[in-house]
């Protein structure tokens, strides 16, 4: 331990890290798995014109709306808060709607297009019957900030099958430019200087680079805690270029467990830097086991 009388500077206590949630959005597609990304505003106090999952930090009330969502049996409260957050932004942010009607049909556009994105989200939906589908919303990762940074949020990343029958738009203020993009894709983009992704965006997408499709809800009812869902997933064959995205981004895998980020500017220079020394950002799970309750 150093001796407070060797520091160059006085201790300090870290800024407490803010609950929010992210959520990828993923669909079936004939080349593959795509996710939903989009871009953020140009004027964000965090990652400016980066590429991200549409999310937020978490309000109070989301943990006031767990009478309002469907949930698994062993999903927690606290996931179950994330999860409704999740929701939410999605809705707010790029009016996708996961929700069921009370004949158990999914939300679709006139459902999406009675709501307003200003109003609160859960009491409009209490109102027109439609209950919260937080059951369908599974764990992924958790991403920590830096302790030394002066704005830090603590960030599940969670996964949930794009419902069938939406069409994302961005509310044009926080969110522009939504886009349906492959993984594989949106690494060989920013490898290629062209798509702004931030250091968790890229580890997230990498780690999705093993699977080529997104399994139905009706092959994974048994998996609760989604420990399972590994063998529901199809593995993607592997790259036949050794030298291509593939191959870079999976050779860089195991330097993602501990990381943190600076910037240079208040605008989009963003640049992540790898610490093996500390756990300052943090996965939950393990590569072996990443689908988590």
């Amino acid at each position: 331990m150093v001796r407070s009388t060797q520091l160059l500077h006085p201790a300090r206590q870290p800024v407490a890290a803010r609950a929010a949630a992210t959520v990828l959005l993923l669909r079936d597609s004939s080349a593959g798995v795509e996710v939903l990304m989009t871009r953020r505003s140009m004027s964000a106090s965090f990652a400016p014109g980066a590429y991200v999952f549409p999310g937020g930090a978490v309000d109070a009330a989301d943990a006031a709306s767990h009478g309002q969502a469907r949930r698994r049996e062993r999903q927690s409260d606290t996931h179950l808060t994330e999860a409704i957050a999740a929701i939410r932004e999605s809705f707010e942010e790029l009016g996708v709607l996961l929700a069921r009607r009370s004949d158990g049909a999914h939300a679709d556009q006139r459902d999406i297009a009675a709501l307003d994105r200003g109003a609160p989200f859960a009491l409009q939906c209490a109102a027109m019957g439609l209950t919260l589908a937080a059951d369908e919303v599974f764990m992924l990762a958790r991403w920590i900030t830096d302790r030394d940074l002066p704005r830090r949020f603590d960030v599940p990343f969670l996964v949930a099958r794009m419902p069938a029958g939406q069409t994302p738009v961005a509310d044009e203020s926080e969110q522009f430019e939504p886009v349906w993009i492959r993984p594989v894709d949106a690494l060989a983009r920013h490898s290629a200087g062209g798509f702004c992704i931030i250091f968790p965006t890229i580890r997230t997408l990498q780690r999705l680079l093993d699977y080529s499709s997104f399994p139905p809800s009706a092959r994974c009812k048994g998996c609760s805690t989604m420990q399972a869902c590994r063998r529901c997933f199809t593995p993607a064959p592997p790259p036949s270029n050794r030298c291509g995205p593939v191959a870079r981004a999976r050779a860089c895998w195991p330097v993602a467990k501990h990381a943190t980020w600076s910037t240079n500017s208040p605008m989009a220079s963003w640049r992540w830097c790898v610490r093996r020394a500390r756990s300052s950002m943090r996965w939950t799970g393990n590569v072996s086991a990443p689908w988590r309750c």
